[in-house]
């Protein structure tokens, strides 16, 4: 099974680019058209004797033109190689992307190439790699460009713990990249694939945008082209480029957002193997994300670069340069008017992905597949509700095991929803939950307490995005974070006595089971949504997670799932609080 160079993400013979990071996949290109190569592979003569030569693979010290001498190879796509050379005529550095062999006889790309390589060349900007000239009256094609002793923007990203690029280095950045786009829109010129692989900085931080293999230009008198066939990154593509409909110069403002958002993030916004995966994450999500700690100016610049409708953003690299170069300051804040308060006893869940199920392969066949789940952020309490909450709410206390601080038990899923919508209007918020019985209803989008969901649950107690990938949550030593069969007296215990798991939220392994939203499904896993999802929309049993105080390590595993009737009330079962996050969401 081969893997991405870059992230080291596992990857299959057909992904032609890492769905992680946008790498090109070079084996799966060179598995699929190896016997062409080895048919076609050129002999020639270099300084040092014959060679039997692929572009993908050109000896060090082989001489092309008798004027290029390859240094070493700098990184290889599905349409050429780059090598590093020394010019020999010009003295100096340079860069060859050598075309592939399998591209020589088709008549439409080579023409392709030379007239948008001609166009490139007028392109003078000191923040566009310079494109010097075009090879292709020998025996091997390429293209003669400016090297850059430098690296790129994902290099930039790793070279940081948390994968975090300070706003200041960003903003200096973006005006670069601004810069160098807008030189290159001026040329009528698409770029179609800008992503941070494709952005450099040299050794002094001069930004260079590079490879345009696919870049195209306007093939009319109007602002739009025609999508064609030639495919870019799915990641950072935008909403009109991934259906094939007419693109612009917003589609590159599109992908200029995402690569911005990565960067001071430090997590890819969209991590979809296909254009279909990417497109469904886009639409699913519904208003711009803001990220804490970035100024509310650099936040707007964001929100307006990932509009889904190309119109609705930035029109052009100017007005983006504008932007960055307004003088007017704002300050550091969301960009929403009201500010995320955290209560004491909540945690606040960044959004993220994980691998939702038996991770581990020792859980049941109900726990599998293991497969992605995309949650939105939220707030979830530290700890579960305890008995003197509940009796404040309430007004009684059912539990067996009776301390203020000691989890509420003997209490059924009705009576956690009665809870919820009580406290909830108790303090002016809107209650998420309306109906009854079977018909019960939530409004994820209220402001109020809810239970969580079984994969905001999950998320939760691996660590969010925070884990670790422990077996229980916060360690794989159960001991040391919960309270089960064997250390637990056979009785329920104070809350937040054991460790805590990544997040700080303590008890979500063990002590108390605790209801969620869910309808149990044995077989729900097999076709579960990948974004938010919600269980079944009806069954018999509600599901419960965490395990129990005297219950086997086992069912107190963070993957762990069990199923209950919601009319169920014993000393084994409690809940805990939920808060959608008023900042979940992207823009669209």
């Amino acid at each position: 099974m081969p893997y991405c160079k870059q992230c080291g993400f596992e990857l299959t013979d057909e992904d032609k680019f890492c769905p992680r990071c946008g790498t090109p996949n070079a084996l799966s290109q060179e598995s699929e058209d190896k016997k062409q190569r080895v048919k076609r592979t050129r002999t020639l003569k270099g300084d040092e004797g014959v060679y039997g030569l692929d572009p993908r693979s050109l000896p060090s010290g082989h001489k092309l033109e008798q004027r290029y001498r390859i240094e070493q190879k700098l990184g290889s796509g599905g349409f050429g190689t780059v090598y590093k050379t020394w010019d020999e005529d010009m003295e100096c550095y340079k860069a060859l992307k050598l075309i592939h062999l399998e591209y020589y006889d088709d008549k439409e790309v080579i023409a392709d190439l030379k007239r948008e390589a001609i166009l490139l060349k007028e392109i003078q900007s000191v923040n566009v790699v310079r494109l010097w000239d075009i090879h292709l009256k020998g025996e091997l094609k390429f293209i003669d460009l400016e090297y850059v002793d430098g690296g790129d923007l994902v290099e930039l990203k790793l070279s940081y713990p948390d994968k975090k690029v300070p706003e200041e280095k960003v903003i200096d950045i973006s005006k670069g990249i601004a810069k160098g786009m807008q030189a290159i829109h001026s040329h009528r010129i698409i770029h179609k694939d800008l992503k941070p692989q494709n952005v450099m900085l040299t050794q002094t931080g001069e930004v260079k945008i590079m490879d345009f293999g696919i870049a195209e230009t306007f093939r009319s008198s109007q602002s739009r082209m025609k999508e064609s066939s030639r495919s870019g990154t799915p990641a950072y593509m935008s909403p009109e480029q991934l259906i094939g409909e007419d693109v612009g110069k917003e589609s590159d403002i599109w992908s200029f957002g995402i690569m911005l958002y990565e960067l001071l993030s430090g997590k890819q916004v969209f991590t979809g193997e296909s254009r279909n995966d990417v497109l469904m994450q886009i639409k699913e999500r519904k208003k711009y994300r803001t990220i804490k700690e970035v100024s509310g100016k650099l936040n707007t610049l964001l929100e307006q670069c990932l509009q889904f409708e190309y119109m609705n953003r930035f029109h052009d690299f100017q007005e983006v340069l504008d932007f960055l170069e307004s003088p007017k300051v704002t300050p550091i804040s969301p960009v929403t008017s009201e500010k995320l308060i955290i209560p004491d006893n909540m945690v606040l869940v960044e959004s993220g992905e994980f691998e939702m199920g038996d991770t581990f392969g020792d859980g049941e066949d109900y726990e599998k597949p293991v497969h992605k789940v995309f949650v939105d952020s939220f707030l979830i309490g530290k700890y579960p509700v305890t008995q003197k909450e509940y009796k404040d709410i309430i007004g009684r206390n059912p539990s067996e095991y009776k301390g203020e601080d000691f989890p509420v038990e003997t209490v059924s899923w009705y009576d956690a929803v009665e809870f919820y919508n009580k406290k909830s209007i108790k303090e002016g918020l809107t209650p998420c939950y309306s109906g009854s019985g079977k018909n019960i209803k939530c409004d994820f989008s209220s402001k109020g307490y809810r239970m969580p969901t079984e994969a905001e649950w999950e998320y939760a107690a691996r660590g969010g995005d925070m884990s670790r990938g422990y077996k229980y949550s916060g360690s794989s030593e159960l001991d040391a974070v919960g309270w089960y069969e064997k250390n637990s007296n056979f009785g329920g215990h104070l809350v937040g006595q054991k460790k805590p798991n990544e997040l700080g939220i303590y008890d979500m392994s063990g002590n108390v089971w605790e209801w969620c939203w869910d309808w149990f499904g044995e077989n729900y896993y097999e076709n579960s949504p990948a974004n938010n999802p919600l269980g079944l929309a009806t069954g018999f049993y509600r599901v419960i997670r965490g395990g129990s105080w005297p219950y086997s390590p086992a069912n107190c595993r963070v993957s762990n799932r069990s199923l209950v009737n919601p009319d169920y009330s014993r000393n084994l079962i409690g809940f805990r609080l939920l808060r959608s996050s008023k900042q979940d969401g992207f823009l669209f």
